[in-house]
């Protein structure tokens, strides 16, 4: 996702504007919220939405997450973590999940539109969330390489580890163990050379966007495909990390959103944070006082917005059901007034979130190696202080059955596969308002 778009459009301060923008914001809504519309959500069939509607019982959803504070951080691996464009994450590391919030935001996303349909409206996690809370950039290619590979190689090229029966998992050539990693990479050796310590530094980042990125249903494992991305660290950074994400988030959404699922994988981490910042409901106790953060780099000085959030919590597991059910009340309660669209207004980021904000509106789609979701920004205008068209139907088809059916594996070359979606993605599209 490249290029450069307009920045944002200034709104006046005019209380009769705002009334009358109020107004024909409440009727947006009307047209995409509140009891499902046939004519565009024609997946309730199969919602999740339908069988709550219905009174029947769903449990919360399983979340897949890996804590990734279990493999040690050494200061020698920071260089090359900035590097990659993933320093942000790191600051924020491994937040516990409240899996009832989760699953109720599930049950309000829409397939159909990329949104969630809220009584206030629509709203989605965008761009510039991903950027600013977890402080990724946009501007940068997709993660999208071809995984004809032969994984024993890469492993052992990219991680100097000799592959045996306990790197990869049981009938998989490519979803290599966790138990693994931290067994190999739980320390670096003190007077370890350069080419070793970055080899742990890969494994790191591998950990780290195998927890709290791109989480799969595995369980126990993470795909080699993403120590290719850290061959050279430079190289990685320039990749449009935020975008990616964004996909993989959508994509499991999606899945999720489905009565018959039972599981959700993807950022969770950025969906909570999301839902924290303008949301509220279930905000954690205490947020960490960013007044003076350690550390000499940008992202040190200034941590993406997320970091705040990052204090250890605990959630109510042992009663999430009716956890879920309170929560599902309080987005039923949902209002203008407590809403917020645009919660970083104000806040001092970071540069990295700061290069491109013209690109939080491109309708470019959103790619990750087998992942193509459609990014439609028009229909959440309030989010970047626009006023609020009604959205026609379909912006972009977001249901596309053929991007659905296909599926993540290794020996495929995807930029070939994807080959229309990334010159699209990477002429930045267009960006609306």
């Amino acid at each position: 996702m490249q290029g450069s778009g307009k920045g944002k459009s200034e709104m006046t301060n005019s209380g009769t504007k705002r009334a009358r923008e109020r107004n024909h914001n409440q009727l947006a809504a009307a047209s995409c919220s509140g009891s499902p519309k046939k004519d565009l959500l024609k997946l309730q069939a199969d919602h999740r939405s339908e069988h709550v509607l219905k009174g029947e019982f769903l449990k919360p959803l399983f979340m897949r997450e890996h804590k990734i504070k279990n493999l040690p951080w050494d200061l020698r691996y920071k260089k090359y973590v900035i590097q990659a464009g993933l320093y942000g994450v790191h600051k924020i590391g491994y937040v516990p999940t409240d899996n009832a919030l989760i699953s109720a935001l599930v049950e309000r996303w829409r397939q159909e539109t990329h949104s969630f349909h809220f009584p206030v409206g629509e709203m989605t996690i965008t761009l510039e969330d991903a950027s600013v809370l977890l402080g990724l950039r946009v501007n940068g290619d997709p993660l999208c390489l071809p995984t004809n590979y032969d994984w024993a190689d890469v492993v052992e090229t990219l991680l100097g580890k000799k592959v045996d029966k306990t790197t990869f998992r049981r009938r998989s050539k490519v979803a290599i163990n966790i138990s693994c990693l931290r067994k190999h990479f739980a320390e670096c050796p003190k007077n370890a050379s350069i080419d070793t310590v970055k080899q742990y530094a890969r494994a790191y980042l591998l950990l780290l966007v195998g927890s709290l990125l791109f989480t799969d249903h595995s369980g126990d494992s993470i795909s080699a495909i993403y120590l290719l991305l850290f061959r050279n660290f430079e190289r990685a950074g320039r990749y449009s990390w935020a975008s990616d994400v964004l996909a993989f988030l959508y994509r499991e959404l999606c899945l999720a959103s489905k009565a018959d699922r039972m599981q959700f994988g993807g950022s969770v981490l950025l969906l909570q944070l999301w839902s924290w910042e303008r949301l509220p409901i279930g905000h954690p106790g205490s947020r960490k006082n960013l007044k003076k953060p350690p550390g000499d780099d940008d992202l040190d000085q200034i941590p993406p917005v997320g970091y705040g959030w990052s204090n250890y919590h605990q959630f109510a597991d042992h009663v999430t059901c009716r956890v879920q059910d309170s929560y599902r009340l309080e987005i039923d309660a949902l209002n203008d007034g407590k809403v917020k669209w645009q919660p970083y207004e104000g806040k001092t980021l970071p540069a990295i979130c700061r290069e491109s904000p013209g690109l939080w509106r491109t309708t470019a789609p959103l790619i990750h190696f087998w992942i193509v979701e459609m990014y439609n920004p028009g229909r959440v205008a309030r989010q970047f202080g626009l006023y609020q068209q009604i959205p026609p139907v379909e912006l972009h088809d977001t249901i596309h059955k053929e991007l659905h059916d296909l599926k993540n594996g290794f020996g495929k070359n995807w930029p070939m596969v994807h080959r229309k979606y990334l010159l699209q993605a990477r002429s930045a599209g267009q960006v609306f308002g």
